[in-house]
């Protein structure tokens, strides 16, 4: 919230470090400046840069308008932080997902989260696939503490297949330090132990929840309010850490609720039809209307109809309602795959796939129109 002065509180100030992605080397910048998708703020070139790649460099950043500027070779390996790979460029990538860990849980606020901290992963490559499987699960966030953990650089954007850039990564100054803001915002913290005998698949986990990862070396050296394990078999000790990361962001994502209605009528079965209002209020009979008795309240029956059309169709009566487009085909008139007319003010709604016998009519092959002339005898030719 900015102050009569014109300062910036500290809920509202974002470091650059917190807004972008620094990259050096002149293919990977290169690869950046061809990606029109790519937000390339700022291009920072030394002066003893030149060579044919360089100048390609250069020319497409005219092109695209990003600003460039002039360095010495000191200020350009201060600015990329390793010397001997920024070969005079680098360059500045938005990362719209990107912010410190305050304002992660700002934003966040007392919604369901779930998100991923890393504990000593001093591997590039091992931290590139972590953010890529976190962002293709789904999570909430993935906590680079800039202590212990390598910042986002060429081989981590190399082993995450370019995701980095669109990846929810959250800031943070040390592994401790997230663990307690994190603690202290409402959150629980797990971690991943071989020696826990609490298996991830049974475990019942809280709605804000934090999944700690620990090194290749040390494991897990925070605190935590529970460990949880991957049950091995035949004598294997224990997982990379990118694997168990990848197993635990989908089975979280396996744990999320069914979307779209059609999943959510796979889960409510027969016995859980009058339970199921919400789901199939505006499709079936089992609406609130009709468990208070105001319309007909006799069960209806089911039956399958077609095994390839996956449709089943109800004997209750009263009033057609309208389906999902595309699912649904108008009263009275047949089906070619095979769904009965619906008669009588019969409403049919889509379900899962079952196996089921044909109808006659759509079994029964078309009879020939019988031949005039006898067998054996030629034709007349016109």
């Amino acid at each position: 919230m900015a102050t009569g002065r014109g300062y910036i509180s500290h809920d509202e100030y974002v470091s650059p470090r917190d807004q972008y992605i620094t990259i050096y080397g002149r293919m990977p910048v290169l690869e950046a400046l061809n990606d029109p998708s790519l937000d390339v703020a700022k291009l920072v070139v030394a002066d003893n840069a030149n060579g044919r790649s360089a100048d390609d460099i250069l020319r497409t950043a005219e092109w695209r308008g990003i600003p460039v500027e002039r360095a010495t070779p000191g200020r350009i390996k201060l600015l990329a932080g390793n010397g001997k790979h920024d070969q005079g460029i680098v360059a500045d990538v938005r990362a719209p997902q990107m912010m410190p860990l305050h304002k992660f849980i700002a934003r966040r606020g007392t919604r369901p989260t779930r998100a991923f901290l890393l504990d000593g992963v001093t591997n590039p490559g091992n931290v590139g696939m972590i953010i890529r499987s976190a962002t293709g699960a789904g999570l909430d966030g993935v906590i680079l503490p800039r202590q212990g953990t390598p910042h986002v650089g060429p081989l981590v954007i190399k082993a995450s297949a370019g995701v980095a850039f669109r990846a929810p990564i959250v800031n943070a100054v040390s592994a401790d330090q997230a663990v307690t803001e994190l603690r202290g915002a409402g959150y629980q913290i797990y971690g991943l132990s071989a020696r826990s005998r609490s298996s991830l698949f049974r475990a019942d986990l809280a709605r804000r929840s934090v999944f700690v990862l620990g090194g290749e070396t040390n494991g897990v050296s925070v605190a935590t309010d529970a460990d949880l394990s991957i049950p091995m078999h035949r004598g294997v000790e224990s997982l990379n850490v990118a694997v168990a990361a990848a197993v635990v962001a989908f089975e979280i994502a396996n744990r999320r609720p069914a979307g779209g209605l059609a999943r959510r009528l796979a889960y409510c079965g027969r016995e859980s039809r009058p339970r199921c209002g919400d789901v199939h209020g505006r499709l079936s009979r089992h609406s609130p209307a009709a468990a208070t008795g105001s319309r007909q309240s006799t069960p209806a029956t089911w039956r399958p109809i077609s095994p390839m059309s996956g449709t089943m169709i109800s004997s209750a009566g009263g009033p057609r309602r309208p389906g999902l487009p595309g699912l649904f085909r108008s009263r009275g008139t047949a089906s070619a795959r095979g769904v009965m007319p619906a008669a009588g003010g019969r409403r049919r709604i889509p379900v899962p796939r079952s196996p089921g016998s044909w109808p006659r009519a759509a079994a029964r092959s078309p009879r020939r129109r019988p031949s005039p002339w006898p067998p054996g005898r030629p034709r007349p030719r016109p």
